[in-house]
């Protein structure tokens, strides 16, 4: 099958996540640059059932982007530019291939801005990406009104705010078709203002100041060090357009100017594999006090520079790899969650030294699956470096039970762009598979990763399954070899692998957590 209409057309080719450990293996990746052009790939691919999947800037940290093996991964960096808009409506249709930052850049002439930051547009709107407010929606789909897509069969559909399907466009997998472009409802321009707050000093009411200090501001969000007695809270507050300044800031790091040095990561990732607990908390403190060291600097900017995911793309990275693992919980269940975090943190020793523990929150909002439908939440984020031998990573365990604390006791909805696959299982939903049945009759557009959806984990019983966070371990032989399940070591209702030895020893000892340096606990 060849695409005479496109410019680009590789074959036999692999296509990675932006950091580079995501592997699909389509037999062909094109690059349209048009709807036209995608209805011809999707009639042809639909013509011969072959699995298709659009991916663009590829920041998802799980299978989500792939289509099934042979396949074709659609390219939709070439669809990036802003179609049409309105300037007394505050109304702007893009291409849903456009970098969100991209996108804030090309409105600031047109005089307006989005109240979001952070990827692509049809990438944040398929997988519920979010910023952080309890002002304004938080999600990149809160803020469409229309979209255009082209559906399973080639057909090109729309669907605008009101429409009976509008619902299921907000974190719809890509499941329903390939968005060409999105309708923004926008707002008239803004800068912000960014400021650190060291709140360091009510460390031990946090969890129950959180939600209110969150509400003081536009946008914040809390980098929480539990175990270094640790927490800077982020905050942007609109400004006028004319106020000076031009700042820029990243996720990785608040001030573009003062960038982490690589080796502090890289320092993370060699203690990821022969370090202590010890020596992980104290780079996790390091990273606070950087953090706090600029308590008193405020820096004005654009959202799309202050406030975005400015994420580098493989060789180029600062850091390496990146786990990342984050949950939605009710908003008023944050107290308890921080809480029993803190208590797991205290169990195992151990810190998490990228970010903390990172907490966002989001405004309930209308959406058929996404995690907002229930009404606010707060958004509980754990990054954790990979290690490049494919051996468990210092913490393991913890991590473990913390995402069986969050999923089993909170019900916390996992994010469809990040987490692992055992996070997904069991949470079909019934009423949007019957949209996308629709919109797929015959499901070029399904991929493992929305068939996992189906699944329950009792199923996965491959050796090692735990260890690859594609099970819950009921035997050792799920764990990485060496290793033993059992309960956690503060939530008993967590299964997780630990090292075998380290299991044994009393709480205090420097092996009780079982995640601790096993090169010690032999």
């Amino acid at each position: 099958m060849k695409f005479a209409l496109l410019t680009s057309l590789v074959f036999a080719t692999s296509v990675y996540n932006a950091e580079g450990f995501i592997v699909c293996n389509p037999s062909q990746v094109v690059s349209p640059n048009s709807t036209t052009d995608v209805q011809t790939i999707i009639q042809q691919a639909a013509a011969s059932g072959t699995s298709v999947k659009a991916i663009a800037a590829g920041h998802s940290t799980n299978y989500i982007i792939c289509p099934q093996d042979g396949g074709i991964s659609i390219r939709m960096d070439n669809m990036d530019s802003i179609v049409s808009y309105d300037s007394d409506k505050l109304q702007v249709t893009v291409q849903g291939g456009a970098p969100l930052v991209k996108f804030f850049k090309d409105l600031i002439p047109l005089g307006m801005s989005v109240d979001y930051g952070a990827i692509t547009v049809a990438g944040s709107i398929a997988t519920g990406a979010h910023s952080s407010s309890l002002k304004v929606q938080s999600g990149v789909a809160d803020h469409i009104i229309a979209v255009k897509l082209v559906n399973g069969l080639g057909d090109v559909v729309e669907i605008k705010k009101g429409d009976p399907d509008f619902l299921a466009v907000h974190t719809n997998l890509g499941a329903l078709g390939i968005l060409t472009e999105v309708t923004f409802q926008a707002v008239r321009l803004f800068k912000v203002k960014g400021q650190q707050i060291d709140l360091s000093n009510r460390i031990d009411t946090l969890p129950d100041d959180i939600v209110g200090l969150v509400e003081q501001h536009d946008y914040a969000n809390l980098y929480w060090f539990a175990d270094n007695n640790a927490a800077i809270l982020h905050t942007y507050n609109k400004v006028d357009p004319s106020t000076p300044g031009n700042g820029y800031r990243t996720t990785w790091d608040p001030s573009f100017s003062s960038v982490v040095p690589w080796v502090y990561y890289k320092a993370i990732a060699e203690l990821n594999k022969i370090g202590t607990e010890n020596e992980m908390c104290l780079l996790a403190e390091t990273r606070a006090i950087q953090l706090k060291s600029r308590e008193t600097t405020e820096d004005v900017g654009y959202l799309g520079d202050m406030y975005m995911g400015h994420i580098c793309k493989g060789s180029s990275c600062l850091f390496p790899q990146v786990d990342d693992v984050e949950f939605a919980v009710p908003l008023d269940k944050i107290s308890s969650v921080l809480k029993d975090i803190k208590s797991i943190t205290d169990a195992t020793k151990i810190c998490f030294p990228v970010f903390g523990l990172y907490v966002r929150f989001g405004l309930g909002s209308e959406t058929l699956q996404g995690p907002t439908r229930n009404g606010a939440v707060a958004y509980v984020e754990l990054h954790v470096l990979r290690t490049t031998d494919n051996t468990p990573h210092l913490g393991f365990a913890a991590v473990d039970e913390i995402r069986q604390l969050l999923s089993k006791k909170y019900k916390a909805q996992a994010h469809y762009g990040k987490n692992f696959p055992v996070d997904f299982y069991g949470t079909d939903n019934q009423d949007f598979n019957d949209i996308a049945a629709r919109y797929d009759p015959i499901g070029i557009f399904q991929n493992n990763f929305l068939q996992s959806r189906k699944l329950n984990a009792s199923q996965i019983t491959d050796p090692q399954c735990a260890f690859n966070r594609k099970c819950v371990c009921q035997t050792d032989a799920h764990c990485y070899p060496g290793w033993v399940c059992s309960t956690g070591t503060w939530y008993k209702d967590a299964n997780v692998c630990k090292k075998g030895k380290g299991l044994h020893c009393e709480r205090g000892d420097e092996c009780a957590s079982g995640s601790c340096s096993w090169l010690k606990c032999q």
